[in-house]
């Protein structure tokens, strides 16, 4: 076959082998309803649908077995170096739904860890804090991400209620000319804040940073630096832009 597919490929896909395409590209709509998918059938999968390195930690020790799963699709941000940039409508599956397949997760798959693969999980305030009421009872481990401009005292009391252990922050540079040449839409301030009231929390802060970044100077360096020896991050990945 000779095919693109764009877009969202779940039902397009489907489509696809019901019915063949010509080939080129398949334009795939976007679903607005994320509730009417099915879970992942991860026991056509076996163990591969699960990992046994995704929850380590110092904290908690190796070998947690552990699933991913997605609570939202999009992204409202405009960070001009991400693939998810102004991906709209941004849509969240229910609590409810997203609290389902967590408990298949722990009754059929023995699977008591997971990472949310989201890009914003606090992106919605009511939606988080509902869905970490749900979460609550089953005591299970989550890692997530977040921008840390939505990062608040109140939702990371929740999280930590909830089972988080790990959340992440796309801080990506310390220097403030930078982070307005690629449309970051936070401050550096906001870095910092955000990485102490997860710690203050007792939940691992994770940052996430980018070298090359357009604008990035010496200068640049130096604040990332000084940044890593104020904030003391417990974890980071540094990806080349």
């Amino acid at each position: 076959w000779d095919l693109v597919a764009r877009g969202e490929w779940e039902y397009a896909i489907v489509n696809l082998f019901k019915n063949g395409h010509p080939r080129g590209i398949v334009h795939a709509s976007t679903i607005p309803d994320l509730n009417a998918l099915p879970f992942p059938a991860r026991h056509l999968a076996g163990e591969r649908a699960f990992s046994a390195t995704l929850m380590p930690g110092h904290t908690w020790g190796e070998g947690e077995k552990a699933a991913m799963l997605i609570s939202s699709r999009g992204c409202p941000y405009k960070c001009n170096f991400c693939a998810s940039a102004r991906t709209l409508p941004v849509r969240f599956r229910s609590p409810e739904n997203i609290a389902a397949e967590v408990q298949e997760l722990v009754e059929r798959y023995g699977v008591r860890a997971f990472r949310d693969e989201s890009d914003n999980l606090l992106g919605n305030r009511k939606w988080f804090l509902k869905l970490c009421e749900l979460l609550t009872p089953l005591k299970v481990k989550r890692k997530g991400h977040s921008r840390s401009a939505q990062v608040t005292g109140e939702l990371v009391d929740a999280a930590r209620t909830a089972g988080m252990v790990e959340m992440g922050l796309g801080v990506e540079s310390a220097d403030t000319e930078v982070l307005k040449l690629v449309g970051k839409g936070e401050t550096v301030d906001e870095h910092y804040r955000a990485v102490f009231l997860i710690k203050m929390h007792g939940i691992i802060a994770k940052t996430y940073w980018i070298s090359g970044l357009p604008g990035e100077t010496e200068r640049t360096l130096e604040l990332n630096a000084q940044f890593m020896r104020e904030a003391k991050p417990d974890k980071w990945t540094l990806s080349r832009f």
